[in-house]
C-alpha cells in the first residue's frame, strides 16, 4: 500500500484501475495547516496598520515620512494636535510617535487621553525635552520608550529597532485577536496621506 496522505494523482490512478475509494484509509489533514497563511512583512502590515506620527515640526514631519519609506513602512505624519487626536481615534494604528511638545496639549496628556480612551497602540516619545523629570513622568503615563532629539547615528539605529520591536509586537496581537485584521483596505491610506498634501 502507498504512504499516506496521498496525492490528488495518485488516488485517480487506484480508482481506475478497479481499487474502491473506501478501501483507500485517508489520513485526516488538519484544516489549519491547509489554511495556514504566512505572517505578514511590516511593510505590509503598515500598509493597513500605519505609524502615525505627529510633531509640532515641519521639518521634522518631512524627515521622519522619508526615514519611514527608506525601511519600506507606510507612515502618516501631521503637525496639527488636533488631527492627530482625532486619527488616532478613529482607525488603527501599528505604532504612534509623537512630540512632548504639541500645541494645544502636552505629550503627557495626550498619552493619557489615548489610554483613558482604552487605546492601546504603542506609543513612543520623540522629543527634544529629555530632562530626567520628563522622561519619569511619560514612564509613570505608560509610554512605550523615549528618545530624545536630535538622534545621533547610534540612536537613529537603536530608534529604528525599537519601531520594529514594537510594530512586530502590535502586529502579533492583531493577528491573535483578529484573524481577519486586513479589513481596513490599503488604499484607505493614501486617503490620509492625500490630506496631509
Amino acid at each position: 500500500m502507498m504512504p499516506l496522505p496521498i496525492s490528488r494523482r495518485t488516488f485517480m490512478q487506484w480508482c481506475l484501475s478497479g481499487v474502491a475509494a473506501t478501501s483507500v484509509p485517508l489520513l485526516p489533514v488538519a484544516t489549519d495547516a491547509l489554511m495556514a497563511v504566512p505572517p505578514p512583512t511590516l511593510s505590509e502590515f503598515t500598509q493597513y496598520y500605519p505609524i502615525l506620527h505627529t510633531d509640532d515640526d515641519q521639518g521634522w514631519c518631512g524627515l521622519m515620512q522619508v526615514a519611514f519609506h527608506q525601511r519600506g513602512l507606510n507612515a502618516i505624519s501631521t503637525t496639527k494636535t488636533d488631527e492627530a487626536i482625532a486619527w488616532a481615534q478613529t482607525r488603527q494604528w501599528s505604532l504612534i510617535i509623537a512630540d512632548m511638545t504639541k500645541p494645544g496639549m502636552d505629550g503627557i496628556s495626550f498619552l493619557q487621553m489615548l489610554r483613558a480612551k482604552d487605546i492601546v497602540t504603542p506609543l513612543i516619545f520623540l522629543t527634544a525635552r529629555g530632562d530626567a523629570q520628563t522622561v519619569s513622568a511619560a514612564d509613570e503615563a505608560g509610554v512605550d520608550d523615549f528618545f530624545t532629539k536630535p538622534l545621533s547615528l547610534n540612536s537613529w539605529q537603536d530608534f529604528y529597532l525599537r519601531i520594529e520591536q514594537l510594530v512586530t509586537q502590535r502586529m502579533h496581537a492583531v493577528i491573535n485577536q483578529q484573524p481577519d485584521w486586513r479589513h481596513t483596505p490599503p488604499d484607505e491610506t493614501f486617503h490620509y496621506q492625500q490630506r496631509m498634501a
